[in-house]
């Protein structure tokens, strides 16, 4: 598959959250599947926009599973981002600030974020989105997702039927956090989806991908 061709320098990033308002963030995630972060400010938004263009996207899959496990896709998506774009250097950044949140805890819920794994999805307006769906085992501890566009609903469920579904509002630049494959020693991952995408919608995923090499 062709990689995506590097569009930005490195950068510098600007995290809002403090490493202590992150430590707290995961201890609240021992009781909730998912919540909001502010992370990006203005400036760190418009260089990670910069860093999306003229990636190689590709049209999501419509389909994914079978019968009652069917997930429905809408969106195209770029996982082949080149390692010297601006992108990777921010999942370091945000792999040292879990990081040291990680260290404030007494009892961490996974030993380091190591954000290994980067994808970029982008939803046009009008788009189906996608229905609920947990993300792979293999994907561990924590996931972070950066909203750079802000269209559609995001939401959690208990289950891929929708049900007991809570929407969590994140705007741009936020980050919406999400428990991974044995966060806490949980096995059971979010169902999560996204739907009501009237405008565009820009996100850039950070995942531990527990069987890279």
């Amino acid at each position: 598959m062709p990689t995506c061709p590097s569009q930005t320098s490195p950068g510098e990033w600007s995290l809002r959250p403090t490493p202590q308002i992150v430590a707290e963030a995961l201890d609240r995630l021992l009781t909730v599947p998912a919540l909001v972060l502010q992370g990006l400010g203005p400036a760190d938004v418009a260089q990670a926009i910069a860093a999306t263009r003229g990636l190689n996207y590709r049209q999501a899959r419509p389909d994914v599973g079978t019968g009652e496990n069917t997930v429905r896709q809408d969106f195209s998506i770029c996982r082949d981002v080149p390692l010297d774009n601006s992108l990777h250097h921010l999942g370091d950044a945000l792999s040292g600030l879990f990081d040291t949140a990680l260290g404030l805890l007494d009892t961490p819920p996974v030993e380091h974020a190591d954000f290994n794994d980067l994808v970029v999805q982008q939803y046009a307006a009008g788009s189906q989105g996608i229905s609920p769906h947990r993300d792979h085992v293999r994907y561990t501890g924590l996931v972070v997702l950066v909203i750079l566009v802000d269209g559609g609903r995001f939401g959690v469920c208990a289950e891929r039927s929708g049900a007991d579904a809570t929407t969590l509002k994140a705007g741009v630049g936020d980050l919406l956090v999400m428990r991974g494959a044995g966060f806490a020693g949980f096995r059971e991952r979010p169902f999560h989806f996204l739907d009501a995408v009237t405008t565009p919608r820009t996100s850039v995923g950070y995942r531990h991908e527990s069987r890279a090499k």
